[in-house]
C-alpha cells in the first residue's frame, strides 16, 4: 500500500494487513507440550534514500530531518513495534567494502535514534574523511546549528575556526578553535537532537539491545539486495556519472517495524553484525543468489521481477513491503551552486547559479533574507517552469525587494550579509551568502534647495531672497531655516555694496525686501566670488580661499571702537553646503553611483586645522626688524594651539576654535538646516554625522544616497580647514561584519571609506576704489607694496583696478567753498578750489621772519584741514559712493599752494630762503573708508597710505604717535607701520623707515579680538 513520500529523501508506509488464521494444535499426551511461536512479520517500513548522505559517506546530512519526522509519525501509528535497520549498497566495488559502508550507514542512523555520540565518535575516528567525517562534517553541523555561515569546504578557514570557538564558548568547552573530542561530543549531541529530538532506548529495537554489537537492531546487507540490476549492455555503455546516478535506488537504509511483542533471540538472528564480514549474509542466499544479482540481457527491477535480491531471509520480509515494491521516487536534487560575492543593485544583476533535478512541476521558491532585517523575507518569488528543468540554471536579479524591511526598495550595504535560498517544500534547500558593499565616497558642493530649484519669488519671497543672496556670494543663510540673522546681515551687506541702494551711513541701510533689492537680485548685480577654486571640495591636493569682506569703520566709529563686535554684528560666517556621494562596489570592484542602493548610511564629518606656515611673513632684518613672525608663533600657541588643538583663532578671541571637547564640531552646523539632512553630534568619536537620505520622493529625490552638512567656518583670516567624510557603521548590530567586509581597522577612523577635501583658508578682501589726485603725484603710489603689507594678514586689498580722478572731477568749486564757509572761522574768508592744494584760503602776506612765517603757514593748514576734513569727506563720499559703494577712496593732496619764503620782510630782508615752500605732514583716515594722504609727508608712500588704511580697519597708533595704544601692539616690535617717525632707533629715521604691521596688528586685521584677555603682551 502507498505510504508517505518525502520526495527524494525517503518513504514510510504501513504493510498490508495480514489475515490471522486460527492456531491448530494437535492433542498432546500426558507429559508432552505443544510449542507455539509468533511468526516474525514486519507491519511497517521506513526508507531513507541515498541523497541523505554524500556519495560514499556515512555521515547523515541535515536534509534527512523530514525523514526522521516521518519515522516519528510511523512509530506513533504503531506503538510498541520494535525496529530493525538494514543498510544497502549499490553493486559497484567489492562485497567487503560495500558491507562495511552499508553497515556504517545503518549504524550512523542507529546512533542518531539512540543519541549515541560514542558510536559517531567511532565512525569519525575510524571511517574518517573517507566516509564524509572530519572537518567537513564539523562545518556542516555548525552551519546547521547556526554557528557557521559557510561555505562547507572541509578545509580550515578563519570563519570556521571562529565558528568552532563560538560553539565551544557557548557549550562549556575551552575555545581553542579546534574540534577536539570534547567539542565533538557536544556537537554530535546537538546535531542528533536537531535530527531526532527524543532519543530511543535499545529496547525499542528488535533484539532489545541484548547484543552489544547491535545484532538484530542494525545490519549492513552490502550489495546483495539491489532494487535494480543493470543489463549487460548498460554496464558496458553507461558513463560513470549516469551509472552512479541511476544506481542511487540501490543505496538505501530500510527500517522495518515488527508486530508489537515480537522478540528475537539474538543468537538466532541470521544477519551478521555490522562489524562482521559478509560470510553470514551469503549463508542466507537463494540457491541462485549469485545469478539474481548478476547482469543479464535486460534490466531487472525487484518491484516487477522479484528476482534481484540474493538474500532469501530479507526478501521474505519485504516481498510485499511498500518500501521495496513501490517504484522509487525520482531522486530530487536541489543545489545552489553560488551567487556573486557582491553586486550593485539596480546598476547590475546578482547572478544566482543553481542546479535542479526532479523538480519539474514542483514548487521551488527563491528568497532573499538578512539576519539583520526586522522583517523577512526581503524578496521572494516562485521559480518559473523553465527555471525548474533538470540541469544548471542562472537567475539574474536586480536587487529590488518585494517585502520585509525593503519592500519596493533596493538592497543596500547596511543589512549585509544577505542570504539567497532556494527551497522546495522546506525539505530541500540550498543557500549562499552575498553582500552589497560601499566602494568609495565623493564630495561635492550641495545645492541650496533639495530639489535644486529656485524658490518661488511670489509665494516664498524670503526664501527666494536668501537663495539669490547665496548664489551671488553673500552667505544669505539656509533656505527657510534662517538663524543668527543670516538673511538680515546679508541684505544689508548687499545693499551697502550696491550703487543704487548704498547709504552713506550703514545704520541707514535697512534689511527690508524692497523692489530695488528684488530687481538687483534678479539682474545678478554685484556677484562676488566667495571661493577662489571650488575644486578644493573634490580634490584633496587643492588649496582655496574662502573670501570674506573686510569691513571698514563707518560714520561715527573711532579707531578705538570694538572692532570684534562690529564684525560679529555685520558679517556672516561663511556657510557652505557640502554633500557626500556614496558609491557602491560593482561585481568587478569598480565604483557605481547608485543612490537607490545606499540606504541610511551614516557619514561622519571631521576637519583638521593645519598649522599655519609663518615663513611667508616679512623677514627680521637689521633695516626692517620685524617681530611679526615671532609674535604670531607665540600667539597661535595660546589656548593649546599649534601642537594641540590647531592654530585657528580661538573662541575667546572671536574665532570658533575651542577645547578638545568641542572643537571638532564648531565648523559644522548641527540640526536640520540643510534639508533633507539632519546633522548630529557624536561626542564619543569627536565627530558630527548625518545619514544618507532614503527619501526618493520630491522634493528630496535628487538627494537620495547622499549625506550633507553645512560647513560653517569662522570669518577670521588665515584660519584653515581640511574636511573629511567617512562611512561609519557605529551602532549597527552587524557593525563588526560590515567593518570586516570593508577592511576597516578597529579604532582607526582613517581606515574607513573616506574622502578628504583640499584645504580651505579664510581670506578677507577689500580694495582701493578711487584715487583722487590733488594734484597728480610725482613720486608714485606704491600700490603693490601697500597690497603686500595687508597680504601678510591674509587680507587681499585689490589695488589693480583703482580709478584715478582729479579733485575737480569729483567736486565743484562752489561745493568746496560751501564746505569751507560752513565753518564759522572761515565764513567770511575768500576761498578757492585750487587744482594743486588742499587749502583754498588766500595765502597771508609774510611780515615776520622765515621760521615764524613757515610755522604760521603750517598751523593755518593744520587748523584748516582739521576744520573741514570731515565735511569734505562727506561731500566726496556723497559724490563717489553711488558709483563706488565699496572700497577705500584715497585723496592724495598737497597741503596748500607753494609760496616763496623770504628771510625777514619786516626788516627789509627780502632774500628768498625757501622757494616753493609747502607745509605738510597731516595725513588722516576719515570714516567710511576715506583716506587723506598728504603728499608732503616725508615718509614713504606705502607706509603713509598703508598706515591710514590700517586706521580704516580699526588699527590704533603706537610709538611716537598721538593716542598711542601699546596694548594693541607687540611692545617688543619697534617697526610697526602704525608708529610715527622720527623715532629714537636708527631704523626709524624719516625717509628710511620701512615698517610693517606688528604681530598684533596682523591678528587684528585678520579679525582677532585684541581686547580679549589671554593674548601674549609681546613677542
Amino acid at each position: 500500500m502507498p505510504g508517505t513520500d518525502t520526495e527524494a529523501g525517503g518513504l514510510s508506509a504501513a504493510h498490508p494487513e495480514l489475515v490471522e488464521l486460527p492456531i491448530l494444535a494437535a492433542p498432546a499426551t500426558k507429559g508432552e507440550k505443544n510449542t507455539i511461536r509468533m511468526e516474525l512479520i514486519p507491519i511497517a517500513c521506513w526508507k531513507i534514500h541515498d541523497v541523505r548522505f554524500e556519495f560514499g559517506s556515512s555521515f547523515v546530512l541535515p536534509d534527512a530531518k523530514p525523514e526522521f519526522v516521518e519515522l516519528e509519525a510511523l512509530r506513533k501509528a504503531h506503538p510498541g513495534a520494535p525496529l530493525s535497520l538494514f543498510g544497502h549498497a549499490d553493486p559497484v566495488g567489492d562485497d567487503a567494502f560495500n558491507k562495511k559502508l552499508s553497515g556504517h550507514r545503518a549504524e550512523s542512523i542507529y546512533a542518531v535514534l539512540l543519541h549515541d555520540t560514542a558510536r559517531w565518535e567511532k565512525l569519525y575516528t575510524t571511517a574518517g574523511a573517507n566516509e564524509g567525517w572530519g572537518l567537513g562534517s564539523v562545518q556542516q553541523m555548525l552551519a546547521t546549528l547556526g554557528f557557521f555561515g559557510g561555505p562547507v569546504t572541509g578545509t580550515s578557514s578563519p570563519n570556521s575556526t571562529a565558528a568552532i570557538k563560538d560553539f565551544q564558548s557557548k557549550n562549556g568547552v575551552t575555545p581553542s578553535g579546534s574540534a577536539d573530542q570534547a567539542t565533538r561530543a557536544k556537537l554530535f549531541a546537538a546535531y542528533m537532537a536537531f535530527l531526532w529530538p527524543t532519543a530511543l532506548a535499545k529496547t525499542d529495537f528488535l533484539g532489545e539491545g541484548a547484543d552489544a554489537g547491535g545484532k538484530a537492531a542494525m545490519q549492513g546487507c552490502s550489495e546483495f539486495n539491489p532494487a535494480m540490476v543493470f543489463s549487460k549492455s548498460e554496464v558496458a555503455s553507461l558513463a560513470k556519472p549516469d551509472r552512479d546516478g541511476q544506481n542511487s535506488v540501490n543505496r538505501r537504509v530500510l527500517g522495518l517495524l515488527f508486530r508489537p511483542g515480537s522478540k528475537v533471540p539474538v543468537n538466532k538472528w541470521p544477519c551478521p553484525r555490522v562489524s562482521e564480514d559478509a560470510g553470514g549474509c551469503k549463508k542466507r542466499f537463494w540457491s541462485d543468489g549469485e545469478k539474481r544479482r548478476a547482469n543479464g540481457d535486460a534490466r531487472r527491477e525487484f518491484k516487477t521481477t522479484k528476482d534481484t535480491f540474493a538474500c532469501r531471509f530479507y526478501q521474505r520480509m519485504v516481498e510485499t513491503s511498500p518500501c521495496e515494491v513501490i517504484p522509487p521516487v525520482v531522486p530530487i536534487e536541489l543545489k545552489l551552486i553560488k551567487a556573486d560575492d557582491h553586486f550593485c543593485p539596480k546598476a547590475e544583476n546578482l547572478d544566482i547559479q543553481y542546479s535542479l533535478k526532479g523538480l519539474s512541476g514542483k514548487a521551488v521558491k527563491l528568497t532573499i533574507t538578512s539576519a539583520h532585517a526586522k522583517a523577512n523575507p526581503l524578496f521572494e518569488r516562485d521559480l518559473k517552469d523553465d527555471e525548474k528543468t533538470d540541469g544548471d540554471h542562472t537567475i539574474n536579479w536586480d536587487g529590488k525587494g518585494t517585502g520585509g524591511d525593503l519592500k519596493d526598495l533596493y538592497l543596500h550595504p547596511l543589512l549585509s550579509p544577505y542570504k539567497v535560498t532556494l527551497t522546495h517544500n522546506a525539505t530541500h534547500q540550498g543557500s549562499a551568502e552575498f553582500k552589497v558593499l560601499f566602494h568609495s565616497v565623493d564630495l561635492a558642493k550641495a545645492p541650496w534647495t533639495p530639489d535644486e530649484k529656485v524658490p518661488d519669488e511670489a509665494s516664498k519671497t524670503d526664501d527666494w531672497v536668501q537663495y539669490q543672496l547665496n548664489e551671488l556670494g553673500y552667505f544669505g543663510g539656509p533656505i527657510g531655516k534662517d538663524f543668527d540673522k543670516y538673511k538680515e546681515k546679508a541684505i544689508i551687506r548687499y545693499k551697502f555694496n550696491h550703487k543704487k541702494m548704498h547709504t552713506l551711513k550703514l545704520t541707514d541701510t535697512k534689511p527690508d525686501i524692497t523692489a530695488d533689492l528684488r530687481t538687483a537680485l534678479k539682474a545678478g548685480d554685484n556677484k562676488r566670488q566667495w571661493i577662489s577654486d571650488e575644486a578644493v571640495i573634490t580634490d584633496p591636493a587643492k588649496s582655496a580661499n574662502i573670501l570674506v569682506e573686510a569691513i571698514t569703520r563707518e560714520k561715527g566709529e573711532g579707531v578705538a571702537g570694538d572692532k570684534a563686535k562690529f564684525e560679529k554684528d555685520r558679517l556672516n560666517r561663511p556657510l557652505i553646503p557640502i554633500e557626500a556621494i556614496l558609491k557602491i562596489k560593482k561585481k568587478d570592484d569598480s565604483a557605481a553611483v547608485c543612490p537607490e542602493a545606499v540606504g541610511p548610511a551614516r557619514v561622519n564629518w571631521r576637519y583638521v586645522d593645519t598649522n599655519e606656515d609663518l615663513t611667508n611673513q616679512f623677514a627680521n632684518t637689521a633695516a626692517e626688524p620685524s617681530e611679526t613672525n615671532k609674535y604670531l608663533e607665540k600667539a597661535l600657541k595660546t589656548k593649546n594651539g599649534r601642537a594641540g588643538d590647531g592654530d585657528n583663532c580661538h573662541d575667546d578671541f572671536a574665532g570658533i576654535r575651542k577645547g578638545a571637547a568641542d572643537s571638532y564640531k564648531t565648523c559644522f552646523e548641527l540640526g536640520d538646516k540643510l534639508l533633507p539632512y539632519k546633522v548630529e553630534d557624536d561626542a564619543g568619536q569627536k565627530a558630527v554625522f548625518s545619514k544618507a537620505s532614503i527619501d526618493a520622493a520630491e522634493p528630496n529625490a535628487k538627494r537620495l544616497g547622499r549625506a550633507g552638512v553645512f560647513f560653517r567656518p569662522s570669518f577670521i583670516a588665515a584660519d584653515d580647514y581640511k574636511l573629511s567624510a567617512e562611512i561609519d557603521f557605529t551602532g549597527l548590530p552587524n557593525a563588526a561584519d560590515l567593518e570586516k567586509f570593508h577592511s576597516y581597522k578597529s579604532g582607526d577612523a582613517k581606515s574607513r571609506i573616506r574622502k578628504e577635501t583640499g584645504t580651505f583658508r579664510i581670506r578677507r578682501f577689500g580694495k582701493v576704489a578711487v584715487n583722487i589726485d590733488w594734484p597728480a603725484r610725482t613720486n608714485g603710489y606704491d600700490w603693490p607694496q601697500i597690497a603686500a603689507e595687508f597680504e601678510k594678514a591674509y587680507l587681499d586689498v585689490d589695488t589693480a583696478g583703482v580709478t584715478t580722478k582729479l579733485i575737480k572731477d569729483v567736486i565743484t568749486e562752489a561745493e568746496y567753498v560751501a564746505v569751507v564757509h560752513k565753518q564759522a572761522a572761515f565764513a567770511a574768508a575768500h576761498a578757492v578750489l585750487h587744482d594743486n592744494a588742499f587749502t583754498g584760503l588766500d595765502t597771508p602776506a609774510q611780515t615776520v621772519p622765515a621760521a615764524t612765517y613757515q610755522a604760521a603757514l603750517r598751523t593755518e593748514y593744520v587748523t584748516f584741514q582739521r576744520a573741514i576734513r570731515e565735511d569734505l569727506g562727506d561731500l566726496i563720499g556723497s559724490k563717489l559712493r553711488p558709483d563706488f559703494p565699496a572700497g577705500f577712496i584715497v585723496l592724495t593732496f598737497m597741503p596748500r599752494v607753494p609760496v616763496d619764503v623770504k628771510e625777514d620782510p619786516g626788516t627789509g630782508k627780502n632774500t628768498v630762503v625757501n622757494a616753493g615752500f609747502i607745509p605738510g605732514a597731516l595725513s588722516t583716515s576719515l570714516d567710511s573708508g576715506i583716506i587723506l594722504a598728504d603728499q608732503k609727508d616725508r615718509d614713504k608712500v606705502y607706509y603713509v597710505v598703508g598706515h591710514e588704511m590700517g586706521h580704516g580697519y580699526w588699527l590704533q597708533h603706537y610709538e611716537n604717535a598721538p593716542g598711542s595704544a601699546p596694548g594693541e601692539h607687540d611692545t617688543n616690535d619697534h617697526n610697526c607701520i602704525m608708529s610715527y617717525t622720527p623715532g629714537a632707533l636708527p631704523h626709524q629715521a624719516a625717509g628710511t623707515y620701512t615698517p610693517h604691521f606688528c604681530g598684533k596688528c596682523n591678528l587684528k586685521l585678520r579679525g582677532w579680538n585684541l581686547q580679549a584677555a589671554g593674548l601674549p603682551a609681546n613677542s
